[in-house]
């Protein structure tokens, strides 16, 4: 004589079916994660060739300010706008008791 258990058998296919559900959201997590990685790669990677042409670009701007600061060039400008270089500056001074009364 046969006996028929017919919840043993829904007992092991809920069980197979919530395992391979977790299988599933097992791989699909993994490809996302995978996925979030190699865009932030790329994203480090762009950033790291935008802060080299940034250093690139701000080594050209102080080369350029150096330039226009130079001694040289400083008079170059004066004599173009007809300025006077001053030989006997005479400054503002301040008694030092006036100073240390503030």
């Amino acid at each position: 004589m046969t006996f028929i258990e017919p919840h043993q058998q829904y007992r092991t296919n809920a069980f197979f079916l919530i395992f391979i559900g977790l299988l599933i959201m097992l791989a699909v997590s993994g490809i996302y994660i995978y996925n979030q990685n190699v865009q932030l790669r790329h994203e480090v990677n762009f950033q790291q060739k935008h802060a080299a042409t940034l250093q690139l670009v701000n080594a050209d701007q102080k080369n350029q300010l150096y330039k226009i600061l130079d001694a040289e060039n400083v008079e170059l400008v004066a004599q173009q706008k007809q300025l006077v270089k001053e030989r006997n500056p005479r400054y503002l001074t301040l008694p030092l008791n006036s100073l240390a009364s503030n």
